[in-house]
């Protein structure tokens, strides 16, 4: 009886080392999952971060061509509101002459 209860004390100490080394396998690889998921998610946020970016840099672009084209436009019309006031003195000057 005094030998069966020491093997049975040696397999209750076996199993006690083995589920002590599985809970630190659980553990290490709970740490695994969670390291994983920190650098997806990481990951997902740096791409968003540069979509986002090079969204912002097209769009500053778009409008950048279309104050350009805003500019064009406002100084051919101070062009032709010049040439408008210069023909209107000339036809006043025209008219007091003709009459």
């Amino acid at each position: 009886s005094g030998v069966s209860n020491d093997n049975q004390r040696e397999s209750m100490e076996k199993c006690l080392k083995i589920r002590e080394i599985g809970r630190k396998m659980l553990t290490s690889y709970e740490l695994l999952f969670c390291v994983f998921v920190q650098i997806l998610t990481a990951g997902i946020c740096i791409g968003v971060y540069k979509s986002t970016v090079a969204f912002m840099q097209q769009e500053i672009a778009e409008l950048k061509q279309d104050m350009r084209k805003y500019n064009n436009v406002l100084e051919r019309l101070i062009h032709v509101e010049d040439s408008v006031q210069s023909a209107h003195k000339r036809i006043d000057t025209i008219e007091e002459i003709r009459y």
